[in-house]
């Protein structure tokens, strides 16, 4: 059955929305795909026309952030279940129909997420994110503002996000996470710890561009306002007096590119390997990295100090 909308906010993504796009039309459960242009001068609009699918349509953005731009997309969903795919990421082509399926046996839930991969700029597979565990319940970590993975890796029924008003526009970055917070309010939500989407660290992205403190600034008040709303029914948003937003200019010593975010979620998932148990995979994850960034001083570091370890526990 095809009733699946997919929202896919886009501004300037010439170079990648064709792959994202055939991404997702490969699910035959997918009945349309919402492409938000908002305010491209690429030609971002022209490459979702060429590929002639009629599940395409392509709608204008308001030009306001990507909040805005995503709830212009699910204003104009017309199917009972939605998701989000960003214009330079990509969607396993299996994820939608088991996502469908679960929630097909599962009315008392109203989104099932799954785990994610990170890839650098190039497609080239960085790390596995939330994939660990056991399938299992989130409602209770989500409610107390613990992010379990990306909101890309979502199916949500249409009627709970439109209970929800969308996004909340006055987040410039973590709308995704407060999103997840306020659902997990009106609903259940499932995890399962298989790779359901792939996402690209991009330099151009927000998180990328902005500073360190303009990012960790929405990320924590979300999780703020998820604590005011669980104490006292309403945050300080819904309220009217949100905080001051710091500068999103990055000082100089902030200056990072999306390869060294990727070199961190490599580093930190041969750390959760090697505590595991598993140092054959940890050791293999970073060497697979090395070859390819051998002038890594980060990977280089993480590899002598797991060696230090390792021989400590053989010796200790």
């Amino acid at each position: 059955m095809s009733d699946i909308s997919i929202v896919i906010p886009a501004r300037n993504a010439a170079a990648t929305l064709a792959d994202a796009l055939r991404s997702v039309l490969v699910a035959a459960e997918v009945a349309e795909v919402i492409v938000v242009d908002d305010g491209s001068t690429d030609g971002t609009a022209r490459i979702a026309e060429q590929i002639h699918d009629p599940r395409i349509r392509v709608i204008p953005g308001p030009r306001s952030g990507i909040a805005a731009a995503l709830n212009a997309g699910l204003a104009a969903v017309t199917q009972p279940f939605v998701a989000r795919c960003d214009a330079d990421d990509l969607y396993p082509p299996d994820r939608l129909t088991w996502q469908r399926a679960w929630l097909d046996t599962q009315p008392g839930f109203i989104a099932v997420s799954g785990g994610f991969a990170t890839m650098f700029s190039d497609g080239t597979h960085a790390a596995d994110l939330a994939c660990a565990g056991e399938a299992r319940e989130v409602t209770q970590q989500l409610l107390h503002g613990k992010p379990v993975t990306h909101l890309c890796s979502w199916l949500i029924r249409t009627e709970a996000v439109t209970r929800m008003g969308g996004a909340r526009v006055w987040f410039i970055s973590a709308e995704d996470l407060d999103l997840q917070f306020r659902l997990a309010e009106i609903g259940r939500i499932w995890h399962v710890p298989q790779v359901a989407y792939f996402y690209r660290l991009n330099d151009g992205s927000i998180t990328n561009s902005s500073s360190r403190a303009f990012i960790a600034f929405f990320d924590e008040q979300a999780r703020r306002f998820a604590a005011e709303r669980r104490a006292d029914g309403k945050d300080s948003l819904q309220l009217g007096h949100p905080p001051a937003t710091p500068s999103p200019v990055k000082t100089s010593d902030e200056i990072s590119t999306a390869a060294d975010k990727a070199i961190g979620h490599i580093v930190s998932a041969a750390w959760n390997e090697f505590q595991a148990g598993r140092k054959g995979f940890a050791y293999r994850r970073l060497h697979s990295v090395l070859r390819k960034r051998p002038f890594s001083l980060t990977l280089w570091r993480h590899v002598l100090i797991l060696n230090v370890k390792h021989l400590k526990r053989l010796i200790f």
